[in-house]
């Protein structure tokens, strides 16, 4: 069958808003692939033999907890992983892990140059640089292992601002007249939607007990029962606080790991749970379409660590293409079933022409040829 140019010109624009919608959909999941702090699930499955999840939970200073309270946390886990029958490959490998953090503020750095320089500091505990595996310029990463708590961590700017090199693994760093032992330099991630929320400021990551002297990192100050109740209720949030605690799961059947973490914390109000493993699903980005509004202006009083800000970009991003890639389905959806229409109308009308043939050729066949019509 020939084909007429209108038809032609139909197909060829079909195809080009097709490729464009796979274009679409090719940009969203290279964002997906492009920050691998939101990764940690995929590499820890390792043979695949079971399921793995990462979830993440941000918590506002009223819903956040201590440190000491990391250990009640993991027994809480760990009871639902005995429960649930799973078990590690062997004793001495890991089923599970975890990490916990905060932003802590501004602090004064200063290093091998005369002048100091400031610096956001966040307060890290546990299989951190796991969970976040950030490049590593020079050095290595602090470990939940490690006997002192003396060892920091700093970003190629903060290694510049304060020493001219990045070259600084063993050097001493002096933060808020404390000195530290440099564990590594780390060069952040070049992405985009990272770029912009990790900002212009330098970044140096050191334990929850460097926060302060000896225990009192992880001793709760409202412990006290001698304490006035008052001042208890008038104090600022301290601010070694955890407000982020993040864990690579198990998830034999979907939403086991969401459920185990969100029992596990027993929190209620001022906590975000987010499942970074399902959050560029199809249907998680088909959802957020309908809450766009929600993701620009966010009504809690949470404050996201950059990483999950740079992972909210994107979100809002892939959804955006999501929205483009329908957009521009539209038409070869409708061109399709125009066609399929047309083409149930030509094979309805060829049948119907084959029937009028066959009783013809059947009343021929039939008919007596002596007869005089």
């Amino acid at each position: 069958m020939k084909l007429s140019k209108k038809r032609i010109a139909l197909l060829i624009a079909a195809v080009v808003t097709l490729a464009g919608a796979g274009v679409c959909e090719g940009a969203a999941q290279h964002l997906r692939r492009t920050q691998i702090s939101q990764q940690a699930a995929e590499r820890w499955e390792g043979d695949g033999t079971l399921s793995y999840a990462q979830v993440s939970a941000f918590l506002t200073d009223d819903a956040g907890f201590y440190p000491t309270s990391v250990d009640t946390i993991k027994e809480s886990i760990d009871k639902a992983m005995v429960t649930a029958s799973l078990e590690p490959a062997n004793a001495d490998a890991k089923l599970w892990y975890a990490c916990s953090s905060r932003t802590y503020g501004t602090v004064s750095v200063r290093g091998t140059k005369r002048y100091a320089s400031e610096a956001s500091a966040i307060a890290i505990d546990g299989d951190f640089f796991r969970m976040h595996p950030w490049h590593l310029a020079d050095g290595s990463y602090l470990s939940p292992d490690d006997l002192m708590q003396d060892r920091v961590v700093i970003d190629t700017q903060l290694a510049w601002n304060a020493f001219g090199s990045s070259e600084v693994a063993g050097l001493e760093l002096e933060i808020d007249s404390k000195v530290y032992q440099i564990a590594g330099v780390i060069e952040p991630e070049t992405d985009a939607a990272s770029k912009t929320a990790y900002g212009d400021a330098a970044h140096v990551y050191l334990p929850f007990a460097a926060l302060e002297d000896g225990e009192d990192a992880y001793a709760d100050p409202y412990a006290d029962p001698y304490a006035d109740p008052y001042e208890m209720e008038t104090a600022a949030p301290p601010a070694n606080k955890v407000t982020c605690y993040e864990a690579v799961l198990p998830d034999p059947v979907r939403g086991f790991a969401e459920k185990t973490l969100t029992e596990a914390l027993d929190t209620e109000e001022g906590t975000h749970i987010v499942v970074n493993t399902s959050r560029n699903s199809l249907k998680s980005r088909w959802n957020r379409l309908w809450h766009l509004r929600e993701m620009v202006i966010s009504s809690d009083a949470i404050a996201y660590p950059f990483w999950e800000n740079a992972a909210r970009l994107n979100d809002f991003s892939t959804s955006l293409l999501l929205l483009c890639s329908c957009i521009l389905l539209i038409y070869p959806v409708l061109l399709g079933v125009w066609m399929l229409w047309k083409g149930y109308r030509k094979l309805e009308g060829w049948i119907a022409r084959k029937r009028i043939e066959s009783k013809r050729k059947f009343r021929t066949i039939e008919r007596d040829p002596y007869s005089i019509d």
